[in-house]
């Protein structure tokens, strides 16, 4: 099972960019400037809050890495990852020689 994380990038560079677009608004008297700089640090700020950290499961088949489902339910995930492996069985250690 692998955990992807939520994407900081984008919502630190909107907040970044409208904070600076904020400040030189308010610095130079310009409301429309400042009121943009607000609103883009605004939807930076919402980008971050509304991700969501994604679980994604994966099987090796003989025909390669199947993903078999993506949730956000870390809970469902981890019976999920249970009831495969439990389900799976091992795999014989050595194959017996043939004479």
């Amino acid at each position: 099972m692998v955990m992807v994380p939520r994407q900081k990038p984008l919502p630190i560079a909107l907040g970044v960019i409208g904070l600076i677009v904020a400040v030189t608004g308010g610095v130079l008297g310009s409301g429309p400037a400042l009121l943009l700089g607000v609103m883009i640090s605004v939807v930076g700020y919402l980008s971050w809050i509304t991700q969501d950290v994604i679980y994604r499961m994966y099987v090796t088949t003989p025909a390669g890495e199947r993903e078999v489902f993506t949730t956000k339910d870390e809970e469902f995930a981890q019976r999920v990852a249970k009831l495969v492996r439990d389900g799976i069985p091992a795999a014989p250690a050595s194959e017996p020689a043939s004479v």
